[in-house]
């Protein structure tokens, strides 16, 4: 699992300065980077790495704060692979 493309956090960082290195690839505050993948991004990853799709699906929850009423919408990729036989 990893994050998807315009996760609520991706929205976030975008708005920030100095934060994009370039398309969804940032940086964060504590100087981590983060890529926010697209279904396709892995696959092509996955399948020129030689390895078959078994499944491969965006997960999304939304999450809301009740006290300030903000909710955040997060959206990972989920995938899993198998090497072919």
């Amino acid at each position: 699992r990893d994050y998807g493309r315009y996760d609520a956090a991706q929205m976030k960082l975008g708005t920030s300065r100095n934060k994009r290195i370039k398309d969804n690839f940032y940086r964060k505050h504590d100087g981590t980077k983060v890529y926010y993948f697209s279904l396709e991004d892995l696959d092509k990853l996955f399948v020129d790495a030689g390895l078959e799709v078994v499944e491969l699906y965006f997960l999304r929850r939304i999450y809301g704060n009740k006290a300030s009423g903000e909710t955040r919408r997060r959206i990972w990729v989920q995938g899993r692979f198998t090497k072919p036989t």
